[in-house]
């Protein structure tokens, strides 16, 4: 409905465009009902006389009676004939509807998760050889945690997800989705980072696959990363998508080591500046 998709639009806005939703919503509701206002300015009474003329500051004071009405402030304004009276209480009763709506977009707000995850903005596809000097191909992406520290993310769960465009043997096309076989899918406790890897052998369905392949199928690989924050218990989720088209997936390519280890070997140091190098 309009109502839920604009509670979600506003929910998702940053800080400024949601504070100025925020602070906008009572203002337009009280210029909305000062142009009702105005047919009947002469039965408002301000200081216990009658307007008699529509002047600017008759004007303000009837548009401050209506934000009055929605702050909860008494207003120096009183509305003196019915259809006034009606349409004051319709105007306050609007207002308790809607600080109620506002009330839960912030409520709804202050309790989302931090976003504390950052993944590299390219995947890659190198070879490694096993301590049988076979040689394979390896799928790797890798993220951190960026939030407040500490930042501890407990019972993380990771999923790599290959999508590409088939085109089936009736003519059409369709859009294929074949998830990929981690090293390891999660873990228990996290307060770093994770580098994410897919081995690619016969069952794997990069398996004979070129990068050439990749961007001709428009394919995209998926990172999902799902998990709660350990000082808040809220869950934390994250998408990272790398498009073959896009120059997302390099091949035969290695990270740079993001550990970084004094000359004393006492401290260690994660460069988040280096995550996609």
């Amino acid at each position: 409905s309009i109502v839920s998709d604009f509670y979600t639009f506003l929910v998702k806005q940053d800080f400024s465009g949601f504070f100025t939703a925020m602070v906008a919503a009572p203002v337009m509701l009280s210029l909305i009902f000062t142009v009702l206002y105005v047919p009947a300015f002469r039965d408002l009474s301000y200081e216990d006389h009658a307007f008699r003329e529509l002047t600017p500051l008759a004007l303000f004071q009837i548009f401050m009676f209506s934000v009055s009405l929605c702050t909860g402030l008494e207003p120096e304004v009183s509305p003196i004939s019915p259809y006034t009276m009606v349409l004051a209480n319709v105007n306050a009763l609007l207002a308790q509807l809607l600080f109620a709506f506002l009330s839960g977009a912030v409520f709804s707000r202050l309790s989302q998760p931090s976003r504390p995850i950052k993944c590299s903005s390219m995947a890659i596809i190198s070879r490694e050889r096993s301590n049988s000097s076979r040689s394979f191909r390896v799928l790797m992406a890798r993220f951190v945690l960026t939030g407040p520290q500490p930042c501890e993310l407990v019972d993380v769960k990771v999923e790599l997800t290959l999508k590409y465009t088939a085109l089936s043997k009736s003519g059409k096309y369709s859009r294929g989705m074949e998830p990929l076989k981690l090293v390891r899918k999660g873990c228990f406790y996290l307060n770093y980072g994770m580098l994410v890897r897919h081995v690619i052998d016969e069952k794997s369905p990069l398996y004979n696959r070129t990068l050439e392949m990749l961007i001709k199928e428009d394919a995209a690989i998926f990172l999902g990363v799902v998990g709660l924050e350990r000082s808040s218990m809220q869950p934390v989720f994250h998408v990272q998508q790398y498009c073959a088209r896009e120059g997302h997936i390099v091949w035969d390519a290695k990270f740079n080591d993001m550990i970084l280890i004094n000359k004393n070997k006492s401290v260690r140091i994660v460069d988040h500046s280096r995550l996609s190098s």
